[in-house]
């Protein structure tokens, strides 16, 4: 049976993706450690140490957070999992990958491919959702620098995302069981990192601002909250009780914003790591033009939405995610104009902010943005050129 030109066209772009991801991340499926600035290595005595009983408390940590550092998702993610492949004489390279990078290629792929294909089922083109997720510059800089606690929470984002749109839009699935299953996947993301988890939420507070309602409060967020801090009281309460993690006190003055500012607004616009392609600290480039393109597809989504009453749904929905990357983008540009004491202002004043010395962070929302917003542009040109030739 012959296949038909969409069909071929689609096989190869099936086949394509994995090939892409060996080409791009071929480091991560040989046998050799990965080597990365915030990265780790365990050698087979530091394997053997590892604790069988979770250490919630210590005053040593890889996290960075201080002199004390609640050990929130490292037992139950990392410790207890390497351990026991090293009892099957796994050394620490193939470790890493079982643990880390091979989940967050699966996982960044799963979520955003499920971000996109609730909101347009039937879209052709939704595999350039995953790969603008996992490709941009923004995901590449923070793998190679071997943030992968971080790494893991980004690639939650869009699920996470996607399952309190679920709620708040569709009635059907307005129930425990839906509400249960959010907050499960939302502790785990705040267990991996607290700083996505709060980015993620500013994401899902725009939502429900654009769809504003009352109804079902309680299983939309209430009962999703109660999962989150149940879950994580094991370290949240011992952070409220003891005033800790302890930080320098200049960590929170906004002259660490104003040296950490590094992406400029035309950077972030374009989803263009300020580090860009070296990945070297405090090393930033000139603008390149050609990421231009990036923010110009994105937003032509706009001029293919439709006042039609049928299509008013997918027009809030672009609409949201537009205005989700341009705040993403406003904000990762932290003091650099324009209104750069926006940032600085939102730093001291909004409880939380004051994690965000580093604005880069906010790419986030520009990379859930994106991956939602050029896929449909796609589709809307691919239909426009197909029905004028």
């Amino acid at each position: 049976m012959k296949l038909r030109n969409w069909e071929i066209k689609k096989l190869s772009l099936s086949l394509g993706f994995p090939v892409l991801i060996l080409w791009v991340f071929w480091s991560w499926f040989s046998f050799k450690p990965v080597t990365a600035r915030d990265w780790i290595f365990l050698y087979p005595q530091n394997l053997k140490e590892l604790p069988w009983f979770p250490q919630l408390w210590g005053n040593q940590g890889w996290g960075g957070l201080g002199r004390f550092e609640p050990y929130n998702w490292s037992f139950f993610y990392f410790q207890w999992p390497a351990k026991i492949l090293s009892l099957f004489g796994l050394s620490w390279p193939v470790i890493e990958k079982i643990i880390w990078f091979w989940p967050y290629l699966v996982l960044g792929f799963f979520s955003s491919a499920f971000l996109f294909k609730t909101l347009f089922p039937k879209n052709k083109f939704w595999l350039f959702s995953p790969f603008l997720f996992l490709f941009n510059t923004f995901s590449l800089m923070i793998t190679s620098g071997g943030q992968m606690g971080f790494a893991m929470a980004y690639a939650l984002s869009p699920l996470v995302l996607a399952l309190f749109i679920q709620l708040l839009t569709n009635s059907k699935i307005n129930g425990l069981r839906s509400s249960i299953l959010t907050g499960l996947i939302l502790a785990f993301q705040m267990m991996l990192d607290p700083r996505v988890f709060y980015i993620t939420m500013i994401g899902v507070g725009v939502y429900w601002v654009i769809n504003f309602s009352l109804q079902n409060l309680f299983f939309i967020f209430g009962i999703p909250f109660l999962v989150v801090v149940g879950l994580n009281l094991f370290w949240l309460l011992p952070v409220l009780l003891t005033h800790g993690p302890v930080l320098p006190e200049t960590y929170g003055e906004t002259g660490w914003v104003k040296f950490l500012s590094f992406a400029r607004f035309s950077d972030a616009l374009s989803l263009l790591h300020p580090f860009w392609p070296e990945n070297i600290f405090g090393k930033t480039y000139f603008f390149r033009p050609e990421f231009l393109f990036i923010p110009l597809l994105a937003f032509s989504s706009l001029l293919f939405t439709r006042i039609k009453m049928d299509r008013k749904r997918m027009k809030a929905d672009i609409c949201f995610f537009t205005i989700l990357a341009l705040v993403g983008a406003f904000l990762a540009k932290g003091n650099n104009p324009p209104f750069g004491e926006v940032y600085l202002w939102l730093f001291k004043n909004i409880p939380g902010m004051n994690m965000f010395r580093d604005p880069v962070k906010f790419y986030v929302l520009v990379a859930i943005g994106y991956s939602v917003l050029i896929p449909y542009s796609v589709e809307q040109v691919y239909k426009f050129l197909k029905a004028k030739h």
